[in-house]
């Protein structure tokens, strides 16, 4: 068994855990998170500056509640060291280098995206995922699309898709904004949308671009939201509580298909056994049922993080992908 302290600092979540692989299931042994939320919400969006201030203070008590006597009976210290906030990412760097020059325990630096991809495994047995595996990375600051493959014995992690501008969850958090909603959008416009229709005139739908490309584009989606609801002001004045659940309900609508008919396509050509949704976005239920919809007729397992605390950003992912990769996937050298 191995087992390590995570530490998760990229953007607006301090994050440490305790994660070990026992050579069949990698689990968390305990996880201390921090959410900056309340104090972002105020902007509208994370605010960089006050993102590293927050981390610094917060980490030293996170680190408390783990325990000394946790820390030191670990093998390695993981963290994040890209991609992230370069402010939020140091802070979470510098303290893992302190501990390891402290304690003597070797740092591993891992990706943040590959951390939302293997966070498919905590908890999960892993000789029960089917692979080829596409998997879609969505987030507030990232859509990707990469197949986890196996040839000659060998495991591939190949990045074949990614947004050109705003990712899926911006582009939930900005809509929200221009409804009125909070920050965070997604899960305020996904509760709304429940009661919301179809409204052809406000023209809201999904941007799909080239066939054979694997690329994404959201800004589109917000622009048509913002005009669709200047040509409400404009008509009526303001904003019906049923124009908000309306909007808010072909927003979801064409995030959902522009997402689900890349993945499904890259799925499909690559002969993928498994799709897996990762990120923030992933808690999004519309998004697994337009999926699971689609994908039913060809037999492919659609799969998230178990938890929805997984799907967030969060230091247990990191250990996960750490120790999935070298003992499961043998793609160690992969950050």
């Amino acid at each position: 068994m191995e087992k390590v302290l995570a530490i998760e600092t990229s953007c607006d979540d301090t994050s440490v855990a305790i994660v070990n692989y026992d050579g069949k299931f990698i689990k968390t042994e305990k996880s201390v998170s921090y959410s900056q939320i309340k104090e972002h919400k105020k902007f509208g969006g994370v605010v960089p500056e006050i993102a590293s201030r927050l981390h610094n203070e917060k980490i030293i008590g996170i680190l408390e509640s783990i325990g000394k006597d946790n820390i030191v009976k670990c093998d390695k210290i993981v963290v994040t060291a890209n991609p992230g906030l370069p402010g939020s990412l140091i802070i979470g760097k510098t303290v893992a280098n302190i501990l390891g020059e402290y304690y003597g325990k070797e740092i591993i630096y891992e990706n943040h995206i590959h951390g939302h991809i293997f966070s498919i495994l905590l908890g999960r047995d892993i000789d029960k995922i089917n692979l080829p595996i596409a998997i879609l990375t969505a987030s507030g600051g990232h859509n990707d699309i990469y197949i986890l493959s196996k040839n000659d014995n060998k495991f591939n992690l190949e990045h074949i898709g990614m947004t050109l501008d705003d990712a899926s969850g911006e582009c939930f958090d900005k809509c929200a904004r221009m409804l009125g909603g909070p920050y965070p959008g997604g899960a305020w416009i996904s509760k709304i949308a429940k009661d919301g229709k179809n409204d052809d005139d406000l023209k809201i739908g999904p941007i799909y671009l080239k066939q054979n490309e694997y690329k994404y584009s959201f800004s589109g989606i917000k622009s048509k939201v913002y005009y669709a609801i200047k040509q409400i002001e404009e008509k009526y004045g303001s904003l019906s509580d049923q124009d908000i659940k309306n909007i808010a309900y072909m927003t979801q609508e064409a995030i959902v298909k522009s997402l689900g008919k890349k993945i499904i396509q890259a799925c499909l050509e690559y002969e993928c056994k498994t799709l897996s949704i990762v990120g923030g976005v992933s808690a999004n239920d519309r998004l697994i049922e337009y999926i699971q919809n689609k994908t039913k007729k060809y037999n492919i397992d659609v799969i998230r993080p178990i938890k929805k605390e997984y799907s967030t950003d969060n230091a247990d992912m990191i250990g996960a992908s750490y120790l999935g990769k070298k003992y499961y996937f043998n793609l160690s050298l992969i950050n």
